[in-house]
């Protein structure tokens, strides 16, 4: 594990926060200390000149005829039928054959190679490691997804035996994994899936490796060197109106964008999320979106909800199960198969708890579902003033009146639902505070976006204040008149 100095870090409990001003210039934390980061309009004319010189730098040389000639990048990332014997980027040796292999993978996956990739074989980690299929291969009934007309039909639901699919599904989830623990592998299967998808002669084929596309994006991100390169293949078919790929492309173009704002980390898929993935373009997930498309998704199933349905499932959930007797709820993570399960579940749009018997899986997802928010809970643009507000109630009560509606609904929401767990009596068996509750849920709400280790260390402790002034002293209908939330009553 990296050492970390804490010299530099204040040991008491800090007078002010630190904060940029509005129009300062933003900064980025490299090895060498602190270093300025241009406008984001200067910054981007420049990154479309640094095309070339990611070639240059990161792409592998390759020559080809009697005079061993090289072959320029342009021509190298353009589609091939054959399979390749060496990588595209300049990797590790012992990765080269991992990457042949994924390029395979990427063959079969766009109907370009007719058998299975042998070597693509993904590890096991536990008995849930495939919670949305039975064991015969067909998906159980409870979660199917709703009836709903998108461009996709999803990576696995191609005509044919739904055996093969499996098989494709599975050497998905192995490229996948490869990727997450490998950082290397990501820019590279970034690369090749963009190569299959230049100058492709089979539209089918195009359409099929932006699906993958999308399921890249929801697992891992380019490297910030790489993203670049990404990200302007992406534009370039933006304005594309033909089966969806417009739609795939500005989708993940988004996901990486959110992905970078964040800095949420790469993680492993489940056959059920990544079949969700696949069509997330068209079929939008819950998490990692913003508030106002949540509820606009939602209109027809649910237009009595003034808050998003998954936060109401979420918390009756947590009840439920017994949260309320559960020690540690809210701190202790909940099972990961479990919590992949039932998100993949919701995703789908299916609010039901069947196989779940653990608060710490309904509470994980709760705080992921708010850390996750495209738009943090407390914008950015109020993200100093919250942690000036922190030490009177009151300025706190103007800060939040200041959110926009959906924001200050949920809001009102949370904290309402996390006073039930500050009562003596439940705080006895929870052993979670007022404060501690404040300490893990802060920074969820709150998110900040500097890199300086000292300043989110100071500035985290105006965020569990500003969370705890609420927690202790927020009255029912105080703060929106207009909405006063029930809890505890389970969704239809």
């Amino acid at each position: 594990m990296l050492a970390v100095s804490t010299s530099a870090l204040p040991k008491d409990m800090p007078v002010e926060p630190i904060f940029a001003e509005p129009g300062s210039v933003k900064t980025k934390r490299l090895s060498a200390g602190l270093h300025p980061l241009l406008p984001p309009d200067i910054s981007s004319q420049i990154q479309a000149f640094q095309t070339d010189d990611i070639s240059q730098k990161y792409f592998a040389i390759r020559r080809a005829g009697m005079f061993r000639t090289k072959v320029p990048v342009s021509r190298i990332m353009e589609w091939q039928r054959q399979s390749t014997t060496a990588p595209l980027l300049v990797l590790s040796k012992r990765l080269s054959k991992d990457a042949v292999t994924c390029f395979k993978v990427i063959q079969h996956v766009m109907g370009e190679r007719d058998r299975p990739v042998e070597s693509a074989k993904p590890s096991h980690t536990g008995p849930s490691a495939l919670p949305e299929l039975s064991f015969k291969g067909k998906r159980r009934e409870d979660d199917a997804p709703k009836d709903v007309t998108a461009a996709g039909d999803g990576l696995a639901d191609r005509s044919g035996p739904r055996g093969e699919n499996m098989v494709m599904l599975e050497e998905i989830r192995w490229m996948v994994q490869l990727c997450v623990t490998q950082g290397e592998m990501r820019d590279e299967v970034y690369s090749q899936v963009i190569k299959q998808l230049s100058k492709n002669p089979d539209h089918d084929s195009v359409v099929l490796g932006f699906q993958l596309f999308s399921v890249f994006v929801n697992s891992f991100r380019p490297s910030k060197h790489f993203e670049t390169f990404v990200k302007n293949f992406l534009e370039k078919h933006l304005n594309d109106q033909s089966d969806g790929i417009g739609i795939m492309a500005k989708y993940c173009m988004t996901k990486i964008e959110t992905f970078s704002a964040i800095g949420r980390r790469a993680k492993r898929l489940t056959v059920g999320e990544i079949e969700h993935a696949s069509d997330a373009a068209f079929y939008p997930s819950v998490y990692g979106e913003s508030l106002v498309r949540i509820m606009n998704l939602q209109k027809t199933s649910y237009p009595q909800l003034k808050i998003p349905v998954i936060l109401t499932f979420l918390a009756d959930g947590i009840l439920a199960l017994g949260g309320t007797r559960s020690e540690g709820i809210f701190r202790i993570p909940g099972d990961g198969d479990g919590a992949s399960q039932l998100k993949s579940r919701m995703d789908r749009g299916h609010y039901h708890l069947n196989g779940i018997d653990d608060p710490h899986v309904a509470a994980s997802l709760f705080k992921l579902w708010l850390r996750e928010l495209e738009e943090p809970l407390i914008p950015t643009a109020l993200y100093n003033d919250a942690l000036i507000a922190s030490k009177d109630y009151a300025q706190v009560v103007e800060i939040v009146q200041k959110l926009p509606v959906y924001n200050r609904r949920v809001l009102v929401f949370v904290v309402g639902f996390v006073q039930m767990f500050t009562q003596e009596k439940v705080v006895e068996k929870t052993r979670m505070g007022p404060i501690n509750l404040a300490l893990v849920l802060a920074p969820s709400m709150l998110r900040t976006t500097a890199d300086s280790l000292v300043t989110v260390f100071t500035n985290s402790s105006f965020e569990s204040k500003f969370m705890q002034q609420l927690l202790e002293n927020m009255k029912p209908g105080e703060i929106d008149p207009d909405y006063l939330p029930v809890h505890g009553v389970a969704v239809e």
